[in-house]
């Protein structure tokens, strides 16, 4: 990890002046309505080094970004179509414009700020925590449930009997 991440001393910065940059994201749907059709989940994030009691306090998250509702495609029955992992893809791809800003500081190398005393410190982000529930979750991770897929990950073919079955590794 340090050779992935810390630069050296021939890099012009001193190891010891890089420091972690750990990032709280939560990710949670919200519904304007009774029915579920005007639902969108913002995501916020917090940076984990924060005091505990600052991180409970509501206007301390910053909001970065809303994923919008991509389940507009139900039938009138209320059942989700069998188009269940175009949409988890499409979440995908919202996920990653959403998160570009964050991607793109760590390909960067970090940011740069002063300390208290004045020194230049590289922080290195990283997501330490992601938080929501267990729908929200299992979007985040690919997990689909579909008439066709019992699927772990939207990537992986495998069904969970199979994951689970000691005698296939």
């Amino acid at each position: 990890g340090i050779q992935l991440h810390c630069p050296d001393e021939s890099d012009g910065i001193d190891p010891v002046l890089v420091r972690p940059l750990p990032i709280v994201i939560h990710v949670d749907k919200t519904h304007a309505d009774l029915f579920g059709n005007c639902a969108v989940a913002p995501i916020q994030m917090m940076l984990a080094m924060t005091d505990v009691d600052a991180q409970q306090v509501v206007n301390a998250w910053r909001q970065i970004a809303t994923v919008p509702n991509l389940n507009v495609g139900k039938s009138k029955d209320g059942k989700k179509s069998s188009d269940a992992l175009n949409k988890l893809k499409d979440y995908h791809k919202v996920l990653k414009v959403a998160l570009s800003s964050f991607l793109e500081k760590y390909k960067q190398g970090g940011i740069m700020w002063k300390d208290n005393n004045g020194h230049d410190v590289l922080l290195k982000p990283y997501i330490h925590m992601i938080v929501g529930d267990t729908a929200g979750i299992n979007e985040m991770v690919g997990h689909y449930n579909s008439c066709y897929a019992q699927c772990v990950t939207k990537d992986c073919k495998i069904g969970r009997a199979h994951v689970l079955n000691s005698s296939h590794r």
